[in-house]
């Protein structure tokens, strides 16, 4: 979730302006759920959620051909495995 934000310099992915690691860290302090960091992401990218999106799906990485990365969502997190703040973490 921070590279969706700060990018990944190294695959020439920008992120947002002025958002390194740190300010990204600061976004997404205390979430308490994979949607509300979501949430907070497309709040800083000024709710444009197709550009959150498209850096999301250019930063994450594919386990298994052919797959794409989609938002979270409460509904989602309500119905399968209970995601920790540190999950949250890990994942972006």
């Amino acid at each position: 979730y921070q590279q969706i934000l700060s990018g990944d310099p190294t695959d020439n992915v920008p992120g947002l302006r002025g958002v390194g690691p740190a300010k990204a860290r600061k976004i997404l302090a205390d979430v308490a759920s994979p949607a509300e960091a979501w949430s907070r992401i497309v709040a800083a990218y000024d709710g444009d959620e197709s550009s959150a999106l498209e850096t999301a799906r250019l930063v994450y990485v594919r386990r298994k051909d052919g797959e794409i990365w989609n938002p979270p969502s409460e509904k989602a997190a309500d119905s399968g495995k209970a995601r920790t703040v540190r999950d949250v973490r890990r994942v972006g």
